[in-house]
């Protein structure tokens, strides 16, 4: 379940040491960061993907211009 929604287990955590009064180990922190690290690695590719699909709408514009001066 970690891999489809990391940040309910972050949420879990939170709960259960508010809630139930649990302890906080070393290994929960560590889990904390990989999902933060998965997230952070999910923007990214989003970021680029978008990054790339504009260059390409700007370079087809670009090649549109072009076409339409050699047609005048």
């Amino acid at each position: 379940m970690t891999a489809f929604k990391p940040l309910s287990s972050l949420i879990t955590v939170i709960m259960g040491l508010l809630i139930l009064g649990d302890a906080l180990y070393k290994g929960v922190i560590g889990a904390t960061l990989i999902i933060l690290g998965l997230y952070a690695t999910l923007w990214g590719e989003v970021k680029e993907k978008a990054e790339k699909q504009s260059e390409q709408t700007m370079s087809e514009q670009g090649i549109e211009i072009k076409q339409e001066k050699q047609l005048r």
